[in-house]
This record gives structure tokens, sequence and C-alpha cells, in this order.
């Protein structure tokens, strides 16, 4: 696995080096999208970084199985934060500071780089769908919106889907949330679905 060295997407595992760095700067995205944006996306305030670091570190173990789990990541320079964000520089958990991932060949500040993005494709065991795969976990820093970045993410999750033959891809979200507009501009299509729970 090559070493994140550049703006691009990349995909991540267990491997990857840096990769501790790369789940601090997930949870951290994660933790702004719900405190800021009020997103529902597997955790409630209030937040405990050590559960939402865990939850990523066992999709990540997940990856190892490499038909199973997919997570992408987007690489942004960090001189190119919006400044119309809703955050400042400040993580969302005391003691913990967005980490810096040092561009290549470069020693110059402006040119250090952060994660603003990810998204996790799971495949679930189906003999009834094996041509079904769910999207999870799209969330986009709130210092990187509004630049296509989510756009990016998706066409290449969608790419590596089809070449794992998994064409029908899911994505729940809540309704009436921004994301719900989203999806469509994202070439997805709304189809509302109730649920019912039995005692």
């Amino acid at each position: 696995m090559d070493a994140i060295t550049s703006e691009a997407i990349y995909v991540i595992n267990t491997s990857t080096p840096g990769v501790s760095d790369i789940i601090e700067s997930i949870v951290l995205i994660h933790a702004a999208c719900i405190l800021n944006d009020k997103t529902l996306v597997t955790f409630l305030p209030p937040l405990s970084h050590s559960q939402i670091t865990k939850s990523w570190q066992d999709l990540l173990e997940q990856t190892r199985n490499q038909q199973s789990r997919l997570i992408l990541v987007s690489v942004s320079k960090i001189a190119d934060r919006s400044s119309a964000g809703p955050l400042k520089a400040e993580s969302p958990f005391k003691g913990h500071s967005w980490p810096v991932l040092p561009a290549k060949n470069s020693n110059s500040d402006n040119e250090d780089l952060e994660i603003s993005g990810v998204v996790s494709l799971y495949n679930p065991e189906s003999q009834t769908g094996p041509f079904r795969g769910l999207v999870q976990r799209l969330l986009i820093s709130p210092f990187h919106r509004r630049k296509g970045i989510a756009t990016k993410l998706v066409a290449e999750l969608e790419k590596r889907a089809l070449a794992m033959g998994r064409w029908s891809l899911m994505l729940d979200t809540e309704a009436g949330s921004p994301a719900e507009l989203v999806y469509p501009r994202l070439g997805g299509s709304v189809d509302p679905v109730s649920y019912f729970y039995m005692p």
C-alpha cells in the first residue's frame, strides 16, 4: 500500500503507512459532522473519542478481506480549507488535534495535507443479492465542503464496487437531512422506505 503523499483519493487498509493518523482524522471528521451538522451516523452526543475510534478500527480490520469492506479517503491541502466552514481550527475532542499528513518532497506548510472525506463500502455475503453493496459513512470534513469531494469519493467507490461485481449500491440517510438532497446530485435515486419494528 502506498503512503499518502499528495491530493487524491486513496484506498486505506491495515497496512497503509500512517494509518493511525488517518483513523484519527476520520474520527474527528465523524465527530465534527455529528456535532456541527447534527448528522445521524452511528453515534449520538455526548460523543466518546474511544468509541468512535474503536468503530473505525473495527471497519479497518474488515478491509483484510478485500471483497467484504473497502474504505476510501480523500486527501486535500490544509491551505485549501474553507474559511466559511462552521468549525474553527479546534478539534471536536479536547486533547486531540487535527493530524497533518506531510506532502512528499515539500518543505512548505502550505503543502501539508489532511483527510477531507471518507466513505466505506460493505459487501454483505448473500446468495440472493451478490450484486448488492452498502455505501456507509460518507462524511466530508466541514473544512472542505462544496468542493466536489463527495462526488469524487462516490464516483471512485462506484468504479471499485463495479469491479467487485457490486452494481446495485444502497445507502440510507435521515429523511429531510441535507444529505438526502446530496445523494440525488451524486446520481442516486431516492426510494423512501418505511421500517416496521416488531416488539
